[in-house]
């Protein structure tokens, strides 16, 4: 998770609580056993997730943040 930082009256970095990218990893390959094929091609499944000027002001929709296609490179 990144969250973004911005400044205060003093040009001070302030955290804030909007968070910019999250990513999701799921290990699908555990052991032996067979498991179904992964996005990845390598026994994990990866999600993430971007921060969306037009969805954060627009009544929050999904919080702000909108899925990154499987088939684009992270």
């Amino acid at each position: 998770m990144q969250l973004l930082i911005t400044l205060d009256d003093q040009l001070r970095p302030v955290p804030t609580r909007i968070v910019e990218s999250v990513q999701l990893r799921i290990f699908r390959k555990c052991g032996r056993k067979t498991e179904p094929p992964t996005n990845t091609g390598v026994g994990m499944n990866v999600s993430e997730y971007l921060l969306k000027r037009r969805l954060l002001f627009d009544g929050l929709k999904q919080g702000g943040l909108e899925r990154t296609p499987d088939h684009k490179p992270i």
